[in-house]
Parts: structure tokens; sequence; C-alpha cells
């Protein structure tokens, strides 16, 4: 799906956090990406925006649905400081 829309996975992955912002079917507020970038390269890739259709969102929800997630979500250790 990236690829079909000359983005990055990273910029995919931005735009459907994006689409979650303010979404009431998924419950959100605000959301406000906050992406990293170890060089001024990444950086730029990052804040290029990705537009998303209700379909693309449906298909990378699902697919996230049959994707198991392992690891942590926080900085081992800080955890007790964030909103979970």
């Amino acid at each position: 799906m990236a690829e079909k829309k000359g983005a990055t996975a990273a910029q995919l992955a931005l735009a459907w956090i994006r689409a979650h912002s303010n979404n009431p079917e998924a419950n959100c507020g605000t959301i406000i990406p906050i992406p990293g970038g170890t060089a001024a390269e990444r950086v730029n890739e990052n804040c290029k925006i990705v537009e998303l259709t209700p379909e693309d969102k449906a298909k990378l929800d699902e697919i996230l649905k049959t994707t198991p997630v392992s690891g942590g979500r926080q900085i081992p250790g800080m955890d007790h400081i964030l909103w979970t």
C-alpha cells in the first residue's frame, strides 16, 4: 500500500496514526504523532502527509488485527510515568 501511494512504510504508519485523531469510532481525542529521526533526511521524510481513504484505513486495521504485537510499548522502567 505504501508503494502504491508513493510513500514509505513509516509515512504510511504515521498516516494511520493520524487517521485515528479525533475519530469517535476509535474513541480517540487529538493524536499528534511525534516521530523520531536520527538524520535530517528521515525527519523531512516523516513530514510528508500521506492521505488514507476510509478503505485504506479499514485494510490497515484488518492487517493489524491479525498481526501479533510483541515487545514493550515504552522505555523499560518509564511505563509508570506514562499514560498507557
